[in-house]
């Protein structure tokens, strides 16, 4: 569930961004008047199949952020909080997007690169170009990174705490070590150095420890010396978006949960109304079976007679079933093993005969199985019918119950809204979420 709410978080980020593009993005829709944009690449690729559900995404996104301000939430304490603690990674990502603007990559350069690796072929170049471009773009960057962070070192002081000379001095086990101080405030530890050069061994597999941590140091440095876009009018012009995609998070993660709020009474509403289908285990029996065809009935017969009038039946069971065992494979290494099998999962007439037997019972008789044939049963145990508690189980259906909000009733919240709501759509083969009668309905 987290991974497609943080999907769907960044989907939404770049359709908020694209409104900020007017060469890049189109008008898809209006919501009450407001113009609704989408990254026109993603808008005309029409074999993309994400597609529809992209211009959902984007439509249900002014939605949820229009009724946010009617509700008063848009300047609440919290969102202002979150900005002010989202502005200095706002700030570094304008740095490093300025540095970006400096590295010019040509075709004939990314050309080059493509055909030092004798593994490529000339001729695919065109197809791998622009991730070879973004490969040298990144080498590029971290050059530059470092280059500028070793003319600000006296405007930000490193302390280093440790000196990894040699890898045999270095153990990733003591996470919390700090290994250096940066600006006298921000501490880089084992663990952030760990994961680092993990990550550089893969690009350089003849780098150091030392290399890792010379990239880490740089980029703190980066963070301070970026902090100067903090009050820049970039940022006050971010500042919209950001509120957007904040508060797009706050509707998705909060607001459900402030109109179906996880009370014990609603808890327990949703435990007693889920009871069959989510907390009682039905009557069930641990079988093990020996399958004969349709037409082998007196084989069938004569193998149980075997088993039957053996020393020890059970013994001889499982010895015929590993010897005629068909089906799965790990049916047959387990002796026709079938599991707790509920009595709902087998034929009503076939289910009476194997729950009339006692634990550690053998079928008298083969019992005919109308799709498989004739079974030899071997009953292990059976189990009556078992209703788990909620005192016992409380913490599981508080999630389940959260879970349940989150995928049934947003639909839910989303249709209100939308039935207040004016929209008109432009998109015209936009199938399945548009109406002859410019309506909206959601997929």
């Amino acid at each position: 569930m987290k991974r497609k709410l943080t999907m769907a978080l960044f989907i939404t980020a770049l359709f908020i961004m694209a409104a900020c593009k007017k060469s890049e993005d189109a008008v898809i829709a209006r919501v009450n008047g407001v113009k609704v944009f989408m990254i026109r690449k993603i808008l005309e690729n029409k074999e993309n199949k994400h597609r529809i559900s992209d211009i959902s995404q984007a439509i249900e996104t002014e939605l949820l952020i229009q009724e946010s301000k009617r509700l008063g939430k848009w300047d609440t304490k919290e969102i202002l909080d979150n900005i002010e603690k989202r502005k200095p990674y706002a700030a570094y990502e304008m740095y490093i997007r300025d540095l970006k603007k400096t590295i010019i990559i040509t075709d004939e350069e990314a050309r080059a690169e493509f055909n030092k690796d004798p593994k490529n072929n000339k001729n695919d170049f065109e197809s791998h170009k622009t991730m070879v471009k973004k490969d040298i773009e990144r080498v590029r960057l971290e050059k530059k990174i470092l280059e500028i962070a070793s003319d600000l070192k006296k405007k930000y002081p490193v302390e280093i705490k440790v000196e990894y000379l040699d890898f045999e001095k270095y153990d990733p086990k003591m996470t919390s070590l700090v290994v250096a101080v940066v600006n006298n405030e921000k501490k880089i530890t084992n663990n952030e150095l760990s994961k680092e050069y993990g990550r550089l061994i893969r690009e350089d597999p003849s780098a150091t420890l030392n290399d890792a941590l010379s990239r880490l140091i740089a980029r703190v440095i980066i963070w301070f010396e970026s902090a100067k876009y903090i009050d820049s009018p970039e940022m006050k012009k971010d500042i919209e978006q950001m509120k957007r995609v904040h508060m797009y998070a706050y509707m998705k993660r909060n607001y459900l949960f402030e109109l179906y709020p996880v009370t014990e009474e609603n808890v327990r509403k949703f435990y007693d109304e889920n009871l069959d289908k989510y907390y009682t285990y039905p009557k069930r029996a641990k079988l093990r079976y020996i399958l004969f065809d349709k037409d082998q009935k007196e084989k069938a017969e004569e193998v149980l007679k075997g088993i039957l009038k053996s020393k020890n039946p059970k013994k001889e069971f499982l010895k015929k079933a590993k010897e005629y065992a068909r089906g799965p494979e790990y049916l047959q290494e387990n002796a026709g093993d079938l599991g707790e099998v509920p009595e709902a999962a087998l034929p009503a007439d076939f289910a009476k005969e194997v729950f009339a037997l006692k634990d550690g019972e053998i079928a008298p008789r083969p019992l005919w199985h109308e799709e498989f044939g004739w079974e030899l049963i071997y009953c292990e145990y059976k189990k009556p019918q078992e209703i788990e508690k909620f005192e016992n189980i409380k913490d599981k259906v508080v999630k389940d119950y959260r879970e349940n909000v989150i995928t049934f009733k947003e639909k839910e919240v989303i249709k209100d809204i939308v039935s207040r709501s004016k929209i008109k759509i432009y998109v015209k083969d936009y199938d399945g979420a548009y109406s002859e009668k410019g309506g909206y309905r959601i997929k």
